[in-house]
């Protein structure tokens, strides 16, 4: 291409009023050409260049034939900085004359010596003859322009990660690019002929492992600070600074992205003025920056760590460089050390535990500091408790609202290193979430020679964030680890928001820049976020066999369910306090329905439509609609709505969870109905699917129905209502609604209402499913789960999750605690299950409720009282062999003709005489629990004040029965009531020493026609764990079946290898399989109340 109408001196003159760019006249600049003047110059674009290079540094920049070089005419050591601009269409190699040896080696020698060069389009080249780097560029384009409509931009940050955006280069009113890509880029080229000149890296081609920009970057102490607009990956390096090393003291940037056109040959560019900018600021930059050789030759100095490892009295941790320590602030007396990254680790419970610290800060440079810390999460911090609030918090650091530094975390899992510069927040955020239930090694350098903050996790660069100030603010002395330095508008009560939950580990500050990937770091010991048995070891009031999460809040049982033979149970919870917030779904599993395991959370709210929490809803399993596998179905609330999500399992244990891409299924309310809607639950009748939802229309409770459509596989959302209150003394909305076929054919419709007559309770209707999907009750009057008034206004057992296996439906529900939140941040948790129940419907479709039979399995290791069997009682009989804070006991008592009889049991009696009483009156029909003269947390004295009393729903007559069944777990008992009525309580007793246990007759005498009891503790309810832990086995020997840790009373079936039944319900030592022929293989089926599992057996 050969040369068009010079650039004018007044558009370069104008240029340079407009743009105002001050350079010092004591730095001298050189344009380098083949060429002896420019007016001999051939290529367009360098001609351009170096008319525009002449007239802007006309007062200090020089014009520097390369001839003048190889005939020593001219001292390159005069000039801070030099340019090469090398485009030619027909021919991308370095001119010959740049390649002569003497040529060379005077540029080679510039550049060792400190001089910088701005090496742009096919000269980024001349790096290989200058032996500054083995990697040639291999992006190279040669050729005239074509017409192109595009504009061509160039994205300063690498891969989206390394955001080199602030770098000088950039600086200076570059004006920038929205539109073009969803994205910031910088347009230096817009529509019209355009030359396709690259001379630049890709990055894929060199061999490298894993990142490709970080390995290209360390091996040649360079940092890729471009590409090309549109790139997105690590793939090309456009754009490279080359700092300087031990050997080549100089600078260098290398710019071979094609977007660099120094002339459009058809029109004027509208970008050109971007592209003289970044020409400028290269060149000025490379002239005027103080950059040291090789930043790894810098050494750093220890000057703070903390090991986190607590002191003798397990209050106190240390920094052992100023050998002083620092109070771990915590709910709990005794602070928690478990194995960690490196030795032990302090556990953060997520609303208390803090350390406000101090070291030398006095010690740290100016110029650069480096800092790391091992951390594992089990969920980010809350923040504010509708997750709205996008602030970080520290997991450790100094940083005040005007210096220093810390590594941060935000409730979304947004993660980075902040550092305050020259004044300002710098802020270098990592590209992902931080991972859970792992360690993560996080490390940051802070460097004002390379005006960087570089982010590592695990031993790896994952961020640059580049600055252009020169003075660090190191801060203050003071430092917190846990929590961020600002805590207002971050409590609920007295719960703290801006807390971590989960392991902070060996965190160390360094003055200088540390190497933290040749300082390898690996974890010693495996991230345990599971809850230390210490914090709960001396709580009275914590439940041992009942189900509940290991530590902090949680709320409705949902999606009980038994899958590859194990039962699950997914529930409401927050695991950074017990108190609500932001809620997340948790996970037990057990194998029995006794011993508890929590996994990890199931679902996590972190996506647009679940951002403000993922509330209640069910589990499903169905051959068509779920492909036999359970899927959670949810409530999904953003800060405006609420919508139905799906989730699904990505392996057969249920611990990981999946969100379905197209969520939510069902996007919002249907219209004509209040606000309120969530709680799903899906059901089958017949060959049709349904979902009810929890709602309410003119104000009363009701749900809405949505069929499922086999064809299109949606559902349906057009107001349909399955049923509605027809009183609004039964709630003015309901939650939690459950459909669930009984026996006899007769479907249990149940939800909880809020605003209803006795407030909160849990209600249940008895009806039939209408062929179009809605329900038909015997009677619109509910009826109530709890006996009569020992539940109400959020009392007993609410919002119970219902299971069906082996023909028995089986329920466990929420028994809220009702305290303060004073007290629960005292115990750290809040809330527990009731303990399972057996549930039938009876010929008056009144609800029957017994012990789930499985419970007897806590007996197997128990203290057990000696049974009385037909033993009258006028007084009181002490139960010596079973007391303490977890009994069972079991009484069954005959009504007698006297009118003011009165029997029962007293349980946490103290040496006072004061006690729980629980006791029937049949006189009254009146059954009472009466804690009032016990010490004792306060949870209902606005309401019950400690007397709960209620008829029953039957009067027993003279000569009937009463069985009084109890369970008592330390500050829950569930009682059934002849196995036909219960209700569960919570009562919080203070004194350690109130354990008497006592049958008691008043005003007559009481004929107790059976007595038994047993008392459990924590090792007998891990014995019952390690029992079903052993495995079953089936085997042959000498011709007979030999059992060995089966169930106790289990049955067996037995099929041959086609699958036919060879004996039903037979009992194992009843059959010894004699007469089961030889050389065959057999099927035999374990069947227990709690247990389900098939051995293959060979009969050789």
């Amino acid at each position: 291409m050969r040369i068009k109408t010079p650039i004018t001196l007044c558009i370069l003159t104008l240029f340079l009023i407009t743009y105002q760019h001050v350079l010092s006249n004591t730095m001298k600049y050189a344009f380098v050409s083949e060429y002896e003047n420019i007016d001999q110059i051939e290529d367009d674009d360098e001609k351009a260049a170096a008319n525009w290079f002449n007239v802007f540094f006309s007062a200090n920049g020089s014009f520097v034939p390369v001839s003048s070089i190889k005939n020593n005419e001219v001292d390159l050591s005069q000039y801070k900085t030099i340019w090469l601009h090398i485009d030619r269409e027909d021919n991308s190699n370095i001119p010959p004359v740049f390649l002569n040896e003497q040529v060379v080696d005077k540029f080679k020698e510039y550049y060792k010596q400190g001089g910088n060069l701005l090496l742009t389009t096919h000269a980024t080249q001349y790096l290989i003859n200058l032996g500054r780097t083995e990697r040639a560029p291999n992006i190279v384009g040669v050729g005239q322009s074509t017409y192109n409509t595009d504009v061509w931009t160039i994205n300063p940050v690498i891969g989206m990660v390394y955001d080199h955006s602030t770098h000088p280069i950039y600086s200076n009113g570059l004006s920038t690019d929205n539109s073009t890509y969803p994205y910031t880029t910088i347009p230096l080229i817009g529509p019209g002929q355009k030359e396709d000149h690259n001379c630049m890296w890709n990055l894929n081609s060199f061999g490298y492992d894993g990142n490709v920009v970080d390995a290209f970057e360390r091996e040649n102490n360079a940092k890729v600070i471009g590409t090309w607009g549109h790139v997105t990956d690590f793939c090309c390096a456009g754009i490279v600074e080359f700092l300087p090393t031990s050997e080549y003291k100089g600078n260098c940037i290398a710019i071979g992205v094609a977007t660099y056109e120094w002339n459009q040959n058809d029109k004027t560019n509208e970008y050109l003025l971007n592209l003289r900018r970044l020409t400028s600021n290269a060149l000025s930059y490379l002239a005027t920056s103080n950059i040291s050789t090789d930043t790894l030759d810098i050494e750093s100095k220890l000057v703070a760590h903390f090991p986190m490892e607590l002191n003798e009295s397990k209050t106190s941790v240390r920094e052992i460089i100023s050998n002083q320590t620092f109070l771990v602030n915590d709910a709990k007396a005794i602070r928690e050390n478990i194995p960690g990254a490196e030795g032990n680790t302090l556990r953060f419970d997520g609303y208390s535990t803090y350390i406000k610290g101090r070291f030398n800060a006095s010690d740290l440079s100016t110029s650069a500091i480096s800092a790391s810390v091992w951390c594992a999460m089990e969920s980010y911090p809350m923040m504010e408790i509708n997750g709205a609030d996008d602030a970080q918090t520290f997991i450790a650091g100094n940083m005040t609202p005007t210096s220093g530094f810390a590594f941060t975390i935000n409730a979304h899992g947004r993660y980075g290193f902040e550092m305050f510069i020259n004044g300002s927040k710098i802020i270098c955020y990592a590209p992902d979430k931080f991972p859970t239930y792992e360690w993560a090694h996080l490390a940051a350098v802070v460097s004002v020679n390379n005006r960087e903050i570089r982010l590592y996790k695990n031993n790896k660069l994952i961020a640059t964030k580049g600055f252009t100030a020169n003075n660090i603010n190191p801060g203050t002395a003071n430092l917190y680890i846990g929590k961020s330095y600002n805590d207002t508008d971050r409590w609920l009560g007295p719960f703290r928001l801006n807390t971590i939950n989960g392991l902070i580990d060996d965190f160390r500050i360094y003055s200088g820049e540390h190497d933290f990937v040749q300082d390898m770091k690996t974890p010693e010991n495996p991230a345990d976020l599971s809850i230390p048995k210490i914090r709960f070891a001396d709580d009275i009031q914590r439940p041992i066999f009942h189900a509940m999460p290991a530590a902090n809040w949680t709320n409705e049982p949902h999606g009980l369910v038994f899958y590859n033979g194990k039962y699950h149970i997914f529930f409401q919870k927050n695991s950074n306090g017990p108190y609500w917030g932001r809620i997340h779904w948790g996970h037990l599993s057990s194998e029995d329905l006794i011993s508890w395991k929590e996994e990890k959370m199931s679902i996590v709210p972190n996506t647009w439509y679940d951002f403000k929490g993922a509330w209640s809803g069910c589990v499903f399993s169905d051959s068509h609609l779920t492909n036999g596998v359970p899927h959670i179905y949810y409530t999904s609330v953003d800060l405006g709505k609420a919508s139905i999500a799906e989730a699904i399992p990505t392996g057969d244990n249920l611990i990981n969870w999946e969100k379905r891409t197209d969520n939510p299924i069902i996007p919002h309310k249907p219209s004509g109905l209040d606000e309120d809607f969530r709680d799903p639950y899906i059901f089958k009748h017949g060959e049709n699917i349904y979902m009810v939802v929890g709602t309410r229309k003119n104000g009363k409770g009701a749900t809405t129905l949505h069929r499922y459509d086999k064809n299109s596989k949606t559902w349906s959302n057009d107001g349909s209502l399955f049923y509605q209150a027809t009183n609004s003394d039964y709630g003015a909305f309901w939650e939690m609604p459950v459909v669930v076929q009984m026996n006899d054919g007769k479907w249990m419709f149940i939800a909880t209402p809020l605003g209803a007559k006795e407030g909160v309770e849990t209600l249940y209707w008895v009806g039939t499913i209408n062929h179009d999907g809605t329900f038909n009750p015997f009677s619109h009057i509910p009826k109530e789960i709890e006996v009569g008034n020992m539940s109400k206004d959020g009392f007993g057992l609410l919002s119970p999750s219902i299971m069906q296996k082996n023909g028995k439906n089986i329920a466990i529900g929420i028994v809220p605690d009702k305290l303060s939140g004073e007290d629960n941040y005292q115990l750290g948790w809040a809330h527990t299950y009731s303990l399972p129940r057996e549930w039938s419907i009876d010929s008056s479709n009144t609800l029957i409720q017994k012990p789930y039979e499985g419970l007897k399995l806590l007996r197997s290791n128990a203290v057990s009282h000696d049974s009385i069997n037909k033993r009258s009682l006028n007084g009181t009989q002490t139960i010596s062999s079973v007391y303490g804070k977890a009994v069972e006991i079991e009484g069954i008592f005959t009504i007698s003709s006297q009118q003011n009889q009165k029997f029962g049991f007293r349980v946490r009696k103290s040496d006072d005489d004061h006690a729980i009483e629980i006791f029937y009156e049949p006189n009254k029909n009146l059954f009472t629990v009466d804690a009032r003269s016990i010490n004792r947390l306060v949870n209902d004295g606005w309401l019950y004040n400690g007397l709960y009393s209620s008829p029953l729903p039957e009067t027993l007559s003279v000569g009937q029965t009463c069985k009084i069944h109890v369970f008592m777990d330390h500050s829950i008992m569930d009682i059934f009531i002849n196995d036909k009525w219960a209700f569960s309580i919570r009562i919080f007793p203070t004194d350690y020493h109130s354990n008497g246990v006592e049958v008691f007759s008043e005003g007559t005498t009481t004929l107790i026609n059976s007595l038994n009891a047993w008392k459990y503790d924590p090792k007998s309810i891990t014995n019952i764990r390690d029992t079903q832990d052993k495995k079953s086995k089936i085997y042959f020997s000498h011709n007979k079946l030999v059992y060995e840790n089966l169930p106790k009373h289990c049955s067996l079936n037995v099929y041959d290898s086609l699958g036919r039944i060879l004996a039903s319900n037979v009992y194992p030592e009843s059959f010894s399989g004699e007469n089961l022929t030889k050389n065959n293989v057999y099927l035999i089926q374990i069947n227990s109340d709690n247990f389900s599992q098939v051995k293959k057996v060979i009969k050789h």
